[in-house]
């Protein structure tokens, strides 16, 4: 489940956790809100910067126990599934397609 052998976030403390998080999602920030703004200046910069936050994320739970980042894991497994998501998405669009039928039909909903 690691990416990285050679953490040196493993055991930081919360302030400089969170003063690292700090600086980094200021860094993320402006990357995407340039992104966003059509100044596509994605690079190496930019995806380091997406890289050091896992890093940290990671070095911030190795001070979990086991068990505790176990749960936490298979709960975002499961919220970010990829068949769950696009089985919800198909689930919206054909309730909005009935929706929209029942509108020019004129049927009513139950």
């Amino acid at each position: 489940m690691k990416h990285f052998e050679n953490n040196v976030n493993d055991g930081m403390g919360r302030t400089e956790s969170v003063d690292t998080l700090i600086e980094l999602t200021g860094c993320i920030t402006v990357n995407a809100l340039m992104t966003a703004g059509g100044e596509d200046e994605t690079d190496e910069k930019d995806a380091g910067a997406w890289w050091a936050v896992i890093a940290l994320a990671e070095g911030v739970l190795s001070g979990y126990p086991e068990e505790v980042s176990k749960k936490g894991f298979d709960v975002v497994n499961e919220n970010t599934n990829r068949e769950l998501v696009e089985k919800a998405r198909r689930k919206e669009a054909e309730e909005s397609a009935k929706r929209v039928m029942r509108v020019i039909f004129g049927i009513k909903e139950d």
